[in-house]
This record gives structure tokens, C-alpha cells and sequence, in this order.
């Protein structure tokens, strides 16, 4: 049982560790490899009611002693990574995770330092690590970096769209009635990547100071027959807590007031840019009702009369668009489209409008 009441359990197929004796009689112990198959790693958090587990997990392992510190490598596989409510099934479900890390800590291992390593899921997803973990002993505070390798990004948002997020809430939600199937939105193209700074207190997770840039270079989008949009490029960048981060969006569980909102934009910063261009749109209209100004005759009744309860599609075409945001505001919006052979021109801002649209 770990400090803060979480459970860890490990169990292994065969585990296998070769370690120097003379190491041990001088304590500078070296650990020429340990060797991990077919491992099964769960932690359990009873608090929060969610069970994480690694199935399938292969490791090596060795450590040796230089100077006054030590050098370490790790690497590991893990078939599966799931994370679950206690007692069902995983929610969400990562294949071949991955990590190749090289590490140095000094003697009494209260401080490590993580050199470029990797952490892989798949071919999904790739990151490199840097960074040190410093009173490892007392009171473990962590830096880090993370920079991903720029990767395509509809397969990333097929794979979180089958996460199943809101089954790890541990509040009870009365059963409600699926939305109707809605058009599928397809992203095809683009690349994406990242780069976030992670610094603070491993014992006050919220507390922890975030921020990251990154950026969306030529994707493509289409809903059906209804929208597409031929190319998107997008580049953002953003500083805070987590936990006000986790404020900005808040679950059903704990709904948020709109000067709890407001709080938690004033606490962030983001900003944004988003370009747009081959836009094409179509908007299905309604008839207008018999009787109205310019609705002409009544339709007939049967078959007549529902055709006639359908307006012609407005379509829009080449439309080109920019976005810039900065929180809480859109400062600007602007761009350009077509309907039918008629151009048109558009401008403008919202003030204070993204705490409204938490």
C-alpha cells in the first residue's frame, strides 16, 4: 500500500535479476540486468474509485555505479495499458506501450534526473522526456519536458474517440436516452505535435504548473455531404495550474457557476490561431409555413406536401476564415465565401466568449 492509500500490486510469469556481490559489500550496488516477462503491474486508487493495470509487460533493467552517482536504463512493454472503475470493464485501452528511458541519480537517490528518453504508444503516439525529479525523499517536486514527434492526426482522434471517460466518474448519472446518430466528422491528413513543460509538487498534482505550444499543419475535414473543409492549419499555445485547467471544463458531476467559469479562464492563458480555406458548406432550410410573408400557396396534402416542407439547400463554397483567439475572448474573426456566384466578406469578435461556451 502506497502513502496515499493507493494499492500496488505486481505479479510476473519469471522475473530474473543479476546483480553484482561486490557491489553490495562496498553499497555502491550495481545491477548488471533485471529482466521482466509477462508482468502484470496494477495500481488501484480506492479514493477515486479507478484501477490502472499493465498486462503483457516486458522489461530490462540495469543500474551501475559512476563517482558519487548512478547510472540507470530501463526499457519496457507493456501489451496493454487499462484504466478502469474498480471491479469494471477498461474504459480506456492503449496498445503497446512503450518506454526507453536513460536515468542518473546521486548516492542517497534523492535526486534523478531523466535523460532524453521516449515513451511510445503504438504508432499512434510518440514523445521524448526530459527532466529531473529533485527531493525524492521528502517532498518529490517534478520537471519535466515533453515533446512529441509530429504524427498524423485522425488516427489520434479515432483512437480518443473510443475512450469511454465518462464511466471512470465515480458519481451516479441517471440513465439517459442516446442523441440521435449525427454525421460523422472525418479528419484526414495533418500533422500534429506538441511541446509542454510540467513543473511542480508530486503530491499536489493540481497544483502542478503546465504549459505547451503546438500545432495542426494541413488537415482536411468532411461531415458527410454536408461540410467539408480542404485544408486546416491551427498553431496554439497556453500556461497554468491543472487545476484550473480542469476547472475550465467541468463535468456533469460538478457543475460550475459562470463566475467559477470566468475564475478559471482568468487563470489560464491560450491563445490561438486558426486558418481555414476550400470551405464548402450546405444548410438545409425549411419552407416557410403556409400563410407567411412570401410562402406562396399552400402545398397540397400527401406527397406533394412533404416535398413541400423543404426549402432548397443554402450552399456556401470557397470559404476561407481566420480565427485568432486569446482568453477568455475571440479577438478576431474574419474571412471570406461564396454563395452561389455572390461573394461575401466577414469580420468581427467575441469578448468573453469562451467561458460562456464551457
Amino acid at each position: 500500500t502506497l502513502p496515499d492509500t493507493s494499492a500496488l500490486a505486481f505479479t510476473s510469469e519469471k522475473v530474473t535479476v543479476r546483480s553484482s556481490l561486490s557491489s553490495l559489500i562496498r553499497r555502491k550496488i550495481e545491477i548488471k540486468a533485471a529482466d521482466v516477462r509477462g508482468g502484470t503491474v496494477t495500481l488501484t486508487d480506492a479514493k477515486k474509485g479507478r484501477e490502472i493495470k499493465l498486462v503483457g509487460l516486458g522489461a530490462h533493467v540495469s543500474m551501475r555505479p559512476v563517482a558519487e552517482s548512478f547510472e540507470m536504463s530501463a526499457k519496457a512493454l507493456a501489451d496493454l495499458a487499462q484504466v478502469s472503475a474498480i471491479g469494471a470493464a477498461p474504459a480506456l485501452t492503449l496498445e503497446k506501450v512503450g518506454l526507453d528511458a536513460d536515468l542518473e541519480g546521486d548516492r542517497d537517490f534523492n535526486r534523478i534526473e531523466i535523460k532524453e528518453s521516449k515513451l511510445s504508444w503504438s504508432d499512434v503516439f510518440s514523445a521524448k522526456i526530459k527532466g529531473e525529479v529533485t527531493n525524492v525523499k521528502t517532498a518529490p517536486r517534478i520537471a519535466l519536458t515533453v515533446e512529441s514527434e509530429d504524427r498524423p492526426l485522425g488516427p489520434i482522434i479515432e483512437r480518443v474517440r473510443s475512450f469511454r471517460l465518462a464511466e471512470l466518474s465515480t458519481a451516479k448519472r441517471p440513465v439517459v436516452q442516446k442523441p440521435p446518430s449525427q454525421t460523422p466528422l472525418e479528419i484526414t491528413g495533418g500533422a500534429f505535435g506538441f511541446k509542454a513543460q510540467v513543473e511542480g509538487l508530486a503530491k499536489v498534482p493540481l497544483g502542478m504548473n503546465v504549459s505547451f505550444e503546438g500545432s495542426v499543419r494541413d488537415a482536411a475535414l468532411r461531415a458527410g455531404d454536408l461540410a467539408s473543409i480542404g485544408r486546416m492549419n491551427a498553431s496554439f499555445k497556453g500556461q497554468g495550474v491543472l487545476l484550473a485547467w480542469q476547472g475550465l471544463f467541468p463535468g456533469p458531476e460538478k457543475p460550475a457557476t459562470p463566475a467559477e467559469l470566468g475564475m478559471a479562464w482568468q487563470a489560464v492563458t491560450l491563445e490561438a490561431t486558426i486558418d481555414v480555406e476550400n470551405g464548402d458548406f450546405v444548410m438545409k432550410r425549411e419552407a416557410p409555413s403556409a400563410g407567411a410573408p412570401g410562402a406562396g400557396p399552400a402545398p397540397e396534402s400527401g406527397a406533394a406536401a412533404e416535398a413541400g416542407a423543404q426549402a432548397p439547400p443554402l450552399r456556401v463554397s470557397s470559404a476561407k476564415a481566420r480565427i485568432e483567439v486569446s482568453s477568455p475572448d475571440v479577438k478576431g474573426i474574419s474571412g471570406e465565401f461564396l454563395i452561389g456566384s455572390s461573394p461575401y466578406r466577414f469580420e468581427g469578435s467575441m469578448a468573453n466568449i469562451l467561458p460562456a461556451a464551457s
